[in-house]
């Protein structure tokens, strides 16, 4: 193109306009009591960065902090029971929601290395009596 192009300002548009929070680290925690469809979509969206994070209890033992990189829904149809059970299935780790069950597909222990949950699964030794918080 040949001449001179000069920009043109464009009118301002400042009605519903907002500026989006910060995110801090206590945002990316995840909260059990939603359904199980909010909870899946809230790890999609912060994952991998920042990452939406739980904390573990374990039978005697003190809390260990987690990342859920990835989840799926788990198709059933009875009551989850306590948000934040865990169950689990074979390979598959499984958390109640306020209503319906996720797998964890793959998650990361604080200082650790990502890794999927059936591995997880194989080295955390025993399970007993733990729930995400």
């Amino acid at each position: 193109l040949k001449g001179d192009r000069s920009s043109v300002p464009q009118p301002a548009i400042a009605v519903g306009l907002a500026v989006a929070p910060k995110l801090t680290p206590e945002a990316c925690r995840i909260d059990w009591n939603g359904s199980a469809r909010k909870v899946h979509d809230f790890v999609r969206g912060l994952s991998p960065v920042p990452g939406a994070w739980t904390m573990m209890e374990r039978s005697g033992a003190q809390l260990e902090r987690f990342k859920i990189l990835s989840t799926r829904e788990y198709p059933e149809d009875r009551n989850a029971g306590t948000p934040g059970a865990v169950r689990i299935e074979g390979d598959a780790l499984l958390v109640a929601c306020g209503s319906g069950w996720i797998a964890v597909i793959e998650l990361q222990p604080e200082g650790r290395k990502r890794m999927k949950a059936a591995d997880f699964l194989r080295g955390a030794g025993p399970l007993n009596l733990i729930r995400f918080a």
